[in-house]
């Protein structure tokens, strides 16, 4: 009995100490078992005040994201040509553009590509187009024509060659492009062909003022008198000058009246004459005004048998003098 009892004693002891020890870690394992989850956010520490002149932290500062490209002009421009009277002796056409879509352009050069006629270097221009359709014309020049040689008869579709911008951002850069000339074929063949009738006469004789001028008459009745002189390059085929036309200022008469043509140049002759005389008809500050070639003349020409084109004729040094001064007596005053 008295052996039994220190031990009894001591495994009571061992049996309280070891249940102590395991209710602690059992009591922590399972309180750590339930506070499992998300944790709560703690306070939020207030953010310390900006000094003076320090910018404002924008917002998702620190956030790294892809930068979104930005969006690009979807230029929608069509083209049309049409011809303008005003512009017909100076090798101009004029492009007609709609613009279809919905950001102002700005036009800032402009080219015609068509394989009838050469092309010229390309104009600057400075014009907005405005959507929603809204048409503008634009002139454009063109060269001479391709009368001859592998392109005269495989011509390109036209073409308006374009240097244009999204005229409401500033920073955007400047777009080429190609746009199509729809509906041009006919207009483009009738000028085409007008202006290789125009070179054949040309090329086929010299027809231009005479070297002697004269002035007659005093106040608004002067007059001046010259000659239209025909003379005979390349071709051995008939030439006929049909009529010497005006304009607003000046009128032409020919001092032989007969009937016909004003010069005929028959196959065979070298040279045909015929005197004329000019005057100013008109010479109100209305018709100055309006006159934009007072010193060039028209000729209708027609080599053999072929239709009739007209050619330009301006009147320069002596001739160009004394037009002058017969106009500068005609002016009221």
């Amino acid at each position: 009995m008295t052996r039994t009892r220190p031990t009894l004693t001591a495994a009571l002891l061992v049996g309280a100490l070891l249940l102590g020890v395991f209710g602690v870690f059992g009591f922590g394992l399972f309180t750590g078992v339930r506070g499992a989850g998300p944790a709560r956010p703690g306070p939020v520490e207030p953010s310390a005040p900006l000094a003076p002149g320090d910018p404002p932290e924008p917002a998702g500062a620190g956030v790294s994201a892809p930068a979104s490209p930005a969006p690009s002009t979807d230029f929608r421009l069509t083209a049309g040509l049409t011809d303008s009277r005003r512009y017909q002796q100076d090798r101009i056409l004029l492009v007609t553009l709609h613009n279809r879509g919905a950001a102002p352009v700005r036009v800032e050069r402009l080219q015609l590509s068509t394989g009838l006629f050469t092309m010229v270097p390309p104009e600057a221009k400075d014009t907005v187009l405005a959507p929603t359709g809204q048409r503008l014309d634009l002139p454009v020049a063109y060269g001479p024509p391709q009368c001859s040689g592998p392109s005269a008869g495989r011509p390109s579709p036209p073409v308006a060659l374009m240097s244009v911008r999204n005229a409401e951002d500033t920073s955007a850069a400047a777009t080429d492009l190609r746009v199509s000339i729809r509906g041009a074929t006919k207009l483009l063949d009738l000028r085409h062909a007008l202006e290789c009738r125009q070179r054949a006469a040309q090329e086929a004789a010299d027809i231009g003022f005479g070297s002697s001028w004269k002035l007659i008459g005093s106040g608004r009745q002067s007059r001046v008198r010259s000659e239209l002189v025909v003379r005979r390059r390349a071709s051995q085929q008939k030439v006929t000058v049909t009529e010497v036309g005006g304009g607003i200022i000046f009128g032409v008469r020919l001092l032989d009246e007969r009937d016909g043509p004003a010069v005929r140049l028959p196959a065979g002759r070298r040279r045909a004459v015929a005197a004329l005389e000019i005057s100013a008809s008109r010479c109100d500050p209305h018709a100055l005004i309006e006159s934009k070639r007072t010193f060039t003349f028209t000729l209708y020409v027609q080599l053999g048998g072929a239709p009739e084109v007209f050619l330009p004729l301006e009147a320069t040094g002596e001739g160009r003098r004394l037009l002058e001064e017969s106009l500068a007596r005609c002016a009221p005053r």
